[in-house]
């Protein structure tokens, strides 16, 4: 079995790393899984440049997920201070108490919350994790991806002729 790993080195004294799916890349990877085939060796590829996967392809809507629970305390005037959200961030569900409250009535100001009483109110906000592949390749940087995303086909179309 053959292992094909990117980058081999840190750059410098004569070593050149390639950009991760780079035609020079996509050259050395040929090279490789013809040369096993030759020798009757397994070659096996790994789908990512770093651990976990994901890359410069992975969107913040591809991202890994995460889900935040803020407790917001209520203003003098009875309104609480809306979140502030991050990119691809979103306000899932609203609640005072075990109430659920709608959540343009927590942004627009509408909902009073001395109505029912001082508790504070809790905020669930689903969004990415912002975690970045750790220790990708060369031109393989970027966002975690998440256990549902499907852009492999991104990655492997350019590959796709080499085996």
């Amino acid at each position: 079995m053959t292992f094909f790993f990117n980058p081999m080195a840190v750059e410098g004294n004569g070593i050149h790393n390639q950009r991760f799916l780079s035609p020079e890349f996509l050259e050395g990877f040929a090279y490789a899984a013809r040369r096993c085939r030759e020798l009757g060796l397994r070659f096996s590829v790994a789908g990512g440049t770093g651990w976990p996967f994901g890359g410069p392809a992975v969107t913040t809507g591809d991202a890994a997920q995460r889900l935040r629970r803020l407790v917001l305390p209520v203003a003098t005037n009875g309104v609480p201070q809306p979140p502030v959200l991050g990119e691809g961030e979103q306000v899932v569900a609203v609640f005072k108490g075990t109430n659920r409250i709608s959540r343009r009535s927590l942004t627009d100001g509408s909902w009073n919350s001395r109505a029912g009483g001082p508790e504070p109110v809790t905020v669930y906000v689903a969004g990415p994790t912002r975690m970045r592949v750790k220790r990708p390749a060369l031109g393989g940087e970027g966002w975690v991806a998440s256990t549902s995303y499907n852009g492999l086909q991104r990655v492997r179309s350019p590959s796709a002729s080499l085996w």
